[in-house]
């Protein structure tokens, strides 16, 4: 899928119609934090993952889960979201055996 903006390709969290390779995984990536979707991620050349949240409690737990999650990198943190979320967080996604090393924003100036 692309992105018209940008012309870069995507993976949407929520879509209206599911296409039937994403319905193939969606167990795996439709739970985060979840270790077995680092595998498809990899597979479909995903670079980033963007998580929007809220300053809630709850989301905050999910947000740890996710920064221990093997496999991501935690690049930066924005103040700022779409609708009801007030924050975006950017993980940028490792290949097997590297290492995370001085996080770097390719999209814009955030909090570590």
């Amino acid at each position: 899928m692309g992105q018209s903006l940008h012309g870069r390709s995507i993976v949407n969290g929520h879509l209206v119609h599911t296409p039937a390779f994403l319905k193939a995984v969606e167990a795996r990536l439709g739970v985060w934090p979840n270790p077995e979707a680092i595998p498809i991620l990899r597979e479909w050349h995903v670079e980033y993952v963007l998580v929007s949240g809220t300053s809630q409690e709850e989301f905050q737990a999910v947000l740890s889960g996710i920064r221990a999650l093997a496999g991501l990198c935690h690049v930066g943190s924005f103040d700022e979201g779409f609708m009801l979320f007030t924050e975006t967080h950017g993980f940028r996604v490792l290949q097997p055996g590297e290492d995370c090393g001085q996080p770097q924003l390719p999209f814009g100036r955030g909090r570590g």
